[in-house]
């Protein structure tokens, strides 16, 4: 176990909880979530992972990443719907880099009424996208009875990376569960029910690599017989990008019910609201 005895201060991963928007172009040099792995071709690889861009008085600003789990619906953090409260939200689909996609307006937008900005548990987040867009898969909600494996595990994102640039592309990384080190540094903050601590811990640095800014919302996947499930959500970890902390997702699988009623119940209310 890598447990430290230090104060660490806790940030939502649109990192936080202040809405960080990003406008400056790709830097092609730049590596991973942090420490990880471009995505060559994400829209044939893993058309389901998607960004959330926010409209400004600035113009539409990237804020947070999500899953498209259904033609018009994507799995993101309750704060990332949050972070933008009021304001115009459109989903990025189709596109190998940021802005290199179509632009999908949202319609209708839920969080879980659980979620509390003085708490951590139960941030998940929907949007409901006015047009479908068509995957041939798309990645399952876990359910209660899925084991979820110690390691290769995989996240997705589009926010920053180890230097703290956003680089514009989409990353990956192969980790596997931190739950000690979860415990000794987050405390009564991290709860195993509802939560999963990741991370890939790289010795030469004495950091995690793992999720930073941007990459809330994003998907946490271990690959079933029949494609990705989705175990996880991007919610939360150690302030900054170089962190001795893992980082930390909430469980589908606990939340997995409500989430599919809130999907049925905004599906009918766009239909009838538009």
């Amino acid at each position: 176990m890598r447990s430290r005895a230090l104060a660490i201060a806790i940030s939502a991963l649109a990192f936080g909880m202040s809405l960080q928007l990003w406008t400056s172009k790709a830097d092609s040099n730049a590596m991973a979530i942090t420490y990880g792995h471009e995505v060559r071709s994400p829209t044939r690889v893993a058309p389901w992972a998607v960004a959330l861009f926010a409209q400004t008085r600035a113009g539409k600003k990237f804020f947070c990443s999500g899953s498209l789990i259904g033609p018009r619906i994507v799995l993101t953090a309750a704060h990332c719907v949050d972070a933008v409260k009021s304001l115009p939200i459109y989903v990025q689909v189709g596109g190998d880099t940021l802005n290199d996609g179509q632009l999908i307006p949202v319609v209708k937008r839920w969080r879980d009424h659980r979620y509390s900005d003085l708490g951590t548990a139960f941030d998940t987040g929907l949007v409901i996208l006015r047009d479908g867009y068509q995957l041939q898969n798309y990645p399952a909600l876990a359910g209660p009875s899925l084991r979820v494996q110690d390691s290769n595990l995989t996240i997705y994102g589009w926010g920053k990376d180890e230097r703290g640039h956003i680089p514009g592309i989409l990353k990956s990384l192969v980790v596997g569960q931190e739950t000690s080190d979860a415990h000794a540094i987050f405390g009564r903050l991290f709860s195993p029910r509802s939560m999963l601590a990741v991370g890939s811990w790289l010795p030469s640095r004495e950091v995690y690599a793992g999720a930073c800014s941007g990459d809330s919302g994003g998907p946490l996947v271990q690959l079933g017989a029949h494609g990705p499930i989705l175990i996880g959500v991007t919610s939360y970890g150690a302030e900054g990008c170089e962190s001795r902390a893992p980082s930390i997702y909430t469980r589908v699988s606990t939340s997995r019910a409500t989430i599919v009623k809130a999907i049925d119940r905004l599906l009918r209310l766009s239909r009838t609201t538009g």
